[in-house]
C-alpha cells in the first residue's frame, strides 16, 4: 500500500483507454475514399488536402470533411446532404467499431470505484472535449469518470449526422465536461494544473495524484513538469505497423514532429511502466 493514498487518478485516453490507430486511419480513410467516388475526385488529391487542413489546426480533429476545398468546389454540383450523410455513415461505422476499451479496463475502472471511491478520475486529452466525451460514452466508460477535460472545439463543425452523435453523448454525461484553450496542449502542465484545482488538490499534495499516459513526449514529459507520479501506458505504444503507416499517411509532417517521441523523449523515465491497464490498480491501494 502507497505511504499516501492517492486522490486523483488521471488518465490519457487515445492509446491508453483504446487503440487510437485504428479509430482514425480505418474512419479516415474511408471517409475520404467514400468521398473521392461521391463527387469523383481522385483520392491522392482529397488526401493531400486531409494533411494540408489538419496542418493548420493546434488540436487533433477527427472531422474535417466540411474543410476539404475538393467538396466546396463541387457544392454546386453535388447533392451535399446525400454526400454528408453517406460519409457520416462510413465514418461511424469504422470509428466506433475501432472504439474498444484495451483487456481489463472496464474492470479495473469498476474496481476502483467500488473500492477506492475517494478517487477522483478525470480524463485529459489533446483532442477536442466533446470528441472525447463521444468517444469514452461509445468506450462504455463514461460512467466511471468524474471529469472530462479536452481542448476547446475546432472551428470546423461535424457533419450533422456525427455531430448529433457528440451532442447527445454529451448531453448524456454527468461528469464535468471542461473546455480548454490550445495553449494547455500537452506537455504543458496547465491542464493537470486545472483539473487539480478543481478537483481540491493543492501544490503540496501532488504525491496524491495519479497520471497515466502513452507519449513519453507528451504524457510522461507533462507529469514529470508538474511533480506527480507518472504511470506510462506501454500497452498503448504501437505495436500494428500496418495501423501506424496508415496514420502517417493521414498526418502532415507537423503533426508527426509534435506528437512523435523523438530520440531525446525516449531518454525519459516514467515513475512506474503499466504493461496492462490493470497494473493501475497496484497504485490505488
Amino acid at each position: 500500500m502507497r505511504e499516501n493514498v492517492p486522490h486523483l487518478l488521471v488518465l490519457d485516453v487515445d492509446n491508453t483507454l483504446f487503440d487510437w490507430l485504428p479509430y482514425y486511419s480505418e474512419s479516415n480513410t474511408a471517409l475520404l475514399a467514400t468521398l473521392a467516388e461521391l463527387i469523383d475526385v481522385p483520392y491522392p488529391l482529397l488526401l493531400e488536402e486531409f494533411k494540408q487542413l489538419l496542418a493548420h489546426y493546434d488540436r487533433k480533429n477527427s472531422f474535417i470533411l466540411q474543410g476539404l476545398p475538393s467538396l466546396a468546389t463541387k457544392a454546386a454540383r453535388v447533392d451535399r446532404e446525400t454526400v454528408y450523410r453517406r460519409c457520416s455513415e462510413v465514418f461511424l461505422q469504422r470509428a466506433t467499431a475501432a472504439l474498444t476499451p484495451y483487456p481489463g479496463t472496464v474492470v479495473t475502472l469498476a474496481t476502483a470505484k467500488r473500492y477506492r471511491p475517494h478517487v477522483k478520475i478525470v480524463a485529459l486529452t489533446d483532442s477536442p472535449a466533446s470528441e472525447a466525451v463521444w468517444k469514452i460514452e461509445h468506450l462504455g466508460l463514461a460512467a466511471y469518470f468524474d471529469g472530462i477535460y479536452g481542448l476547446d472545439n475546432p472551428p470546423l463543425v461535424p457533419s450533422p449526422a456525427v455531430l448529433e452523435e457528440i451532442i447527445t453523448a454529451c448531453k448524456k454525461y454527468r461528469g464535468t465536461i471542461k473546455r480548454m484553450p490550445s495553449k494547455c496542449e500537452k506537455p504543458s502542465t496547465k491542464g493537470l494544473e486545472m483539473i487539480m484545482h478543481d478537483f481540491g488538490i493543492n501544490a503540496s499534495e501532488k504525491d496524491r495524484v495519479i497520471y497515466v499516459g502513452d507519449n513519453l513526449k507528451k504524457d510522461i514529459a507533462l507529469g514529470k513538469k508538474a511533480g506527480v507520479l507518472t504511470c506510462w501506458s506501454e500497452f498503448g505504444v504501437p505495436a500494428d505497423n500496418y495501423s501506424l503507416s496508415k496514420t502517417f499517411s493521414l498526418s502532415p509532417a507537423c503533426k508527426i514532429r509534435q506528437n512523435v517521441p523523438n530520440r531525446d523523449d525516449l531518454r525519459l523515465s516514467p515513475d512506474v511502466t503499466l504493461s496492462k491497464f490493470s497494473d493501475i490498480l497496484n497504485h490505488l491501494f
